[in-house]
């Protein structure tokens, strides 16, 4: 098969038999993840021998393969992912795809030809961060869901760096690494590849007011966070022409029936497309296809615009198959059902029932004209033995087509076969001496090997050539195969087979570790080398100070609220340049806040997106233009590409890194440190412990989070557009910018949300963080500060909790938290600073 193509299909692989449904079905590279540090620990994954045996198989197809290492990283994980990283690399992976910056300063330290991708959890979204990541030595970036296609062209046309885009597959509701929900809520990190999928059960939007629910809106459906599957099949001539390199395909958690069916769909229409673009098309039996073999709905998400409600799987938030028709009759005890579908023995069927939820069943029998059948076609009426409960009028869809993955598995099951790499060996014994086995294979390539002990005389069995043949040539799933073997055996001798099999197992372990430091242009020694000294990094240069004032700083939301902070004793108060749509706080306030703040010796340090696309980047320069008439002594950012800009655009004003940078470890750190960073807020993921593994230089340039309601998501998706509240998205005059929302969940909880200046969604937890009993464990350990969270709050509670706060540093006998929890009736949570995350 010809592979040379202008745009790469990449499939998932989460086991063996996906990776050849998608390497048979005409996929160009894979993705895969091994026993660790891969975002879908969920998924069956490749041990380490499954994943050389891949490596194998897919580079004799023409096929690349790009290895996850995209979870963050804690400290004590360090020394295990760099030995991995190597592994990888000596294996002859054609890329690692990340999502730590840590890793990105390991690879670069220790690992420097290993090619890094950068994963969609890093929250690339504009050009600036393409661009950071481009100057540091990324080769590839997955892209944010989030984006237009216009957005996706802007990018390919001011950066260098390769693009790559998700074209079908599941979504998630937040952008990518962006997310707490599943972390904070239940303690399985998305960040770690845990994620419990809390976006996918059932929510009602509430308007609230003094903490109590006032109102409750309708919806279509109760999983209004549940987003339907990307589907951009119709689109691929756009999505060709936008500059992206590759064509990613979710599905690491989907069986191999799956990628088939889909990779060969799209390995279809591509190759249709580079034959004939006027006329490119999809047929009907392709988009049905798709639907059948998994669907939650189809969207093309934002690549075509805001899809407001067409985003989302309100009624059902897993597979809904295929409409297959409408229960019309009862007749001697079946359900009679007029098809619009296929329908075939061994298919599943779902039936949504009027009373009692849904249904589900494989179909053993279909009646047609009185007679057994074994398949019916779209149009007839046939009859069903269905479950009780079924009633006239009642919803049947397909959601399991028997031929359809008959025919997936047929392109895969049987392993087609690769050439593999001929060994000659020469055997070399003697009574008394050890066994010597000399080995060459077809490139060159010599090693030796020599048994642990000597030969004896033989006295039944000695060592002929075919035993020497069996138990040498035992090379399994190695890509090796015996070639020729030469004997030089001085009399009957003879050797257990067990030392014959480890003689063996080194010759390949020689080969492989010469293979490995072939490719990768570094031996062994360099790297062990190199792992040391990069490792050493982690000691600290300094003493840890046992006794130290904890810097008190506070971010607040509106200009009242900075009023305030200004009049209190602390340290550094965090300003929106863009507030919140139901907060007050202009560009002239900011920059008066900022020259108030010099006089009373405080920091005044505005803070800006969380995201923001290439179509607001001239918003925030004219913001930044402004307030630099006030020389702030800082600026805070949370996303990588706005580090870039301000490099770029103001390399005078200092960069406080904010949480949304996801810092676990100290190798992030100091990459970011090395960019000009002069303090970064850790983690709200770490705990105690973690923190203390931290060198002290680090932790006193830095602060950890103590109290607010923490934002669990950031989401592009607004429920009140979607929920058809009237919002039109440009205005401020709506009901999402001035009503107190929320989600309420099952258990009555509510997670307040509010809107940005971008119509982002910021969904916050339902219980607020607060450390106030615990701030003697921040100063044993050395954090230099602790931030107050109060974006929401208004002037009377922020002034409250910083005096409370500010008693607890001056006497740490006080107690404050009975105060806290009377300002927070919905409840306090200390989030994950004593149990950590999985």
């Amino acid at each position: 098969m010809d592979r040379k193509r202008k745009m790469e299909i990449l499939a998932p692989a989460g086991g063996f038999e996906a990776l050849m449904a998608g390497v048979e079905n005409g996929a160009d590279a894979v993705y895969l993840g091994g026993g660790l540090f891969n975002a879908r620990q969920f998924a069956a994954n490749f041990s380490d021998e499954e994943l050389k045996k891949a490596i194998f198989y897919c580079h004799g197809k023409g096929v690349k393969v790009y290895v996850t290492v995209n979870t963050l990283i804690f400290n004590h994980e360090l020394n295990e992912v760099t030995d991995y990283l190597y592994f990888l690399y000596t294996s002859g992976v054609d890329a690692v795809i990340i999502q730590d910056a840590g890793l990105l300063l390991l690879i670069k330290e220790v690992l420097p030809g290993l090619a890094v991708h950068a994963s969609t959890q890093m929250t690339i979204h504009n050009q600036y961060g393409a661009n950071f990541l481009w100057n540091r030595g990324v080769e590839r970036v997955v892209l944010a869901r989030e984006l237009s296609i216009s957005d996706i062209s802007t990018i390919h046309n001011k950066s260098k760096i390769e693009l790559e885009i998700f074209v079908h597959g599941a979504l998630c509701i937040s952008y990518s690494g962006q997310c707490l929900f599943s972390s904070m809520i239940g303690g399985r990190s998305g960040n770690r590849g845990k994620c419990a999928q809390p976006c996918r059960l059932p929510y009602k939007l509430v308007e609230t007011k003094d903490s109590k629910i006032v109102n409750e809106f309708s919806a279509p459906g109760e999983f209004i966070l549940s987003t339907r599957d990307l589907n951009t099949i119709e689109i691929l001539p756009e999505l060709i022409e936008s500059g992206a390199t590759s064509f990613k395909f979710e599905g690491r958690m989907k069986r191999p029936e799956y990628v088939a069916t889909v990779i060969r769909i799209y390995r279809a229409a591509l190759d249709r497309y580079y034959s004939n673009s006027d006329h490119y098309f999809v047929s009907q039996e392709d988009l049905n296809a798709l639907e059948q073999v998994f669907n939650r709905d189809f969207t093309q998400a934002y690549l075509k615009g805001d899809p407001k409600a067409d985003l989302m799987s309100f009624t059902k938030p897993n597979n809904r198959g295929l409409f297959l028709g409408r229960v019309v009759d009862f007749e001697n005890g079946q359900a009679l059902v007029k098809l619009e579908e296929d329908l075939s023995i061994g298919d599943g069927i779902q039936a949504w029932v009027s009373i009692g939820g849904r249904k589900g069943e494989t179909i053993n029998s279909i009646s047609q004209n009185g007679q057994r059948v074994e398949m019916a076609s779209k149009g007839s009426v046939v009859g069903l033995d269905l479950p009780k409960g079924i009633r006239k009028g009642d919803r049947l869809f397909k959601t399991y087509d028997h031929q359809l993955m008959e025919k997936a598995e047929k392109t895969y099951a049987y392993e087609t076969k690769i050439s593999k790499v001929q060994l000659n060996l020469t055997v070399k014994g003697q009574v008394g001496k050890p066994l010597e086995v000399y080995a060459q294979d077809e490139k060159g390539n010599s090693v030796h090997a020599s048994s642990e002990i000597a030969c004896q005389e033989a006295i039944k069995h000695s060592l002929t050539e075919n035993v020497l043949i069996k138990q040498l040539g035992r090379l399994g799933d190695s890509e090796y195969e015996l070639g020729t073997l030469s004997l030089e055996l001085q009399g009957q001798i003879m050797l257990p087979l067990s030392e014959l099999n480890k003689v063996r197992r080194i010759i390949v372990d020689k080969l492989e570790k010469h293979k490995g430091e072939s490719i990768s242009g570094l031996s062994h020694q360099e790297f062990l080398k190199n792992k040391k000294v990069f490792l050493n990094k982690a000691q600290s240069t300094q003493k840890r100070r046992k006794k130290h004032r904890l810097k008190l700083n506070v971010k607040v939301g509106d200009y009242a609220s900075c009023v305030e902070a200004l009049s209190q004793n602390v340290n550094a108060i965090y300003i929106p340049l863009f507030p919140l749509k139901n907060k007050q706080f202009t560009v002239k306030q900011a920059k008066t806040s900022i020259i108030s703040g010099k006089n009373k010796g405080i920091k005044v340090i505005p803070y800006l997106p969380r995201i923001v696309h290439s179509d607001k980047i001239n918003d925030i320069i004219k913001a930044l233009d402004y307030i630099r008439q006030a020389a702030p002594e800082g600026i805070l950012v949370g996303n990588l590409g706005l580090i870039q800009l301000i490099q770029e655009i103001a390399p005078e004003i200092p960069i406080y890194g904010d949480y949304f940078l996801n810092v676990l470890n100290w190798a992030a750190a100091k990459l970011l440190l090395r960019e000009k960073i002069v303090s970064l807020c850790l983690s709200p993921e770490l705990n105690f412990t973690q923190l203390e593994r931290f060198p002290n230089e680090i932790l006193e340039m830095s602060e950890c989070l103590v109290h607010g309601y923490l934002p669990l998501m950031v989401s592009r998706y607004c429920p009140v557009a979607a929920l058809g509240g009237g919002c039109d998205r440009s205005s401020q005059d709506n009901l999402a910018c001035n009503r107190q929302l929320g989600l309420k969940d099952r258990k009555d909880y509510v997670f307040p949300i509010e809107m940005d200046y971008h119509c982002s969604m910021h969904l916050y937890n339902a219980n607020v963080l607060s450390l106030i009993d615990s701030l003697q464990r921040f100063k044993d350990f050395g954090i230099g500060g602790i931030r107050l969270e109060m974006e929401q709050e208004d002037e009377r509670q922020v002034l409250k909790v910083l005096g409370y706060y500010r008693d607890a540093l001056e006497n740490e006998t006080l107690d404050r938290m009975d105060l806290i929890k009377k300002l927070y009736p919905g409840g306090v949570t200390k989030g994950h600073y004593f149990r950590g995350v999985e």
